[in-house]
């Protein structure tokens, strides 16, 4: 979710909806092994640097 082009993100799901697709799956998970937190420092630092 954390690089979703959310501008877009309901359009991409209503074209994958419309294109067969029966369900979605989205990993939204906040721990050590889903590599968000190695993300999310990473992106952090890019942000302190602006």
């Amino acid at each position: 979710m954390l690089s979703s082009d959310f501008a877009n993100l309901a359009f991409k799901v209503k074209r994958m909806l419309s294109l067969g697709a029966d369900w979605l799956h989205m990993d939204i998970v906040g721990d050590a092994d889903s590599g968000l937190d190695r993300l999310w420092q990473k992106k952090k630092a890019e942000v302190q640097q602006l």
